[in-house]
């Protein structure tokens, strides 16, 4: 994802940038990060493939901006990609894997596969689900992208509110790899949101 050494970057890394920027913050702050980036567009294409020191500069302008680290801003993106209506497509996803939050959670191990499905260029690091003591659950990501995982926190977040679930998080780094440990305090904590797999028409009025 925003790792050095990386030649290319899949479009829909940025374009998730892009609309988490505008449907946050508004296009005029987009607009300035687009323009103290030398090498940036102001719409990507999500389908196509960028060098890695665009995204490195959108989120790094992004964070200077916003006076936010980078981590900050990723874990509010992962949020914000399950919470928008914008990225309803996204939640959706997320929720077809299990009927509560424990079974999401034990779906993550099939992610990779599905969205290899979809798009085989994106290279999302491996993701590796554990149950360990009484309501904890570990997830192991590969060391390919270490900033994927404060995405990975923010999205944990926003589905176990979608799901009703109480969870605590935290985060650690383990022969390389990032290992985020969770624990189920209460799988029932809150009434979930309603599901539907088709996505939601447009409103009236």
């Amino acid at each position: 994802m925003f790792v050095g050494g990386e030649v290319i970057v899949h479009g829909v890394v940025n374009k998730a940038l892009e609309r988490f920027t505008i449907d946050t913050y508004g296009f005029g702050l987009w607009q300035k990060v687009v323009s103290a980036c030398p090498h940036a567009v102001a719409f990507y294409e999500a389908m196509l493939c960028y060098p890695d020191q665009d995204s490195y500069a959108l989120l790094n302008q992004l964070s200077r901006i916003l006076n936010k680290p980078n981590a900050d801003i990723l874990e509010d993106m992962g949020t914000y990609l399950v919470v928008h209506r914008n990225q309803d497509g996204v939640r959706r996803l997320l929720r077809f894997g299990g009927v509560d939050f424990r079974d999401f959670l034990f779906s993550l191990n099939e992610f990779n596969a599905r969205i290899d499905l979809i798009m085989p260029d994106l290279n999302l690091p491996q993701i590796n689900v554990v149950c360990g003591a009484k309501n904890q659950i570990s997830i192991r990501l590969a060391p390919s992208w270490s900033e994927f995982t404060f995405l990975c926190i923010g999205i944990l977040h926003a589905m176990a509110d979608d799901y009703g679930a109480l969870i605590r998080l935290a985060h650690f780094a383990d022969t390389g790899s990032a290992v985020i440990q969770i624990t189920l305090v209460d799988d029932r904590f809150a009434v979930a949101q309603g599901f539907k797999l088709a996505a939601r028409g447009p409103s009236n009025g």
